[in-house]
């Protein structure tokens, strides 16, 4: 049987979904990552969010959102995605995906956001 989410206002706190969060790089340039965990939902998807605006307020320039191990996204993860990238710009910072596969990748197709939120690579 699959664990059900717990409804709003519920006493437990959100599953955590931020695996590490780092930067590196001279402070002109420098680049901030998120590694991101296997679900994502309504209930913890401002995380995605509040992270964005600390690697923002540590100067990076440029944030990679990894999505490589994330199983599932949900219509307010897109939005917090975009909220994310919006604050971001307003900052002065970048903000792209990276890894994204699976379920993730094809609601981001299916809404035409991978070409504005996905990192381009030489391989497709």
């Amino acid at each position: 049987m699959l664990p059900t989410p717990p409804a709003s206002g519920s006493a437990f706190p959100p599953e955590p979904i931020v695996l590490t969060r780092s930067h590196h790089g001279d402070p002109a340039l420098r680049i901030g990552e998120l590694v991101l965990a296997s679900e994502i939902d309504v209930s913890n998807c401002n995380q995605i969010v509040r992270e964005v605006d600390r690697l923002c307020a540590e100067r990076c320039r440029r944030i990679r959102i990894d999505l490589g191990v994330v199983t599932f996204i949900d219509a307010a993860t897109i939005g917090a995605l975009i909220r994310a990238r919006d604050r971001a710009r307003a900052a002065g910072c970048e903000v792209v995906l990276v890894a994204v596969n699976g379920l993730p990748l094809r609601m981001l197709q299916m809404l035409r956001l991978d070409t504005v939120l996905v990192e381009r690579t030489s391989h497709g």
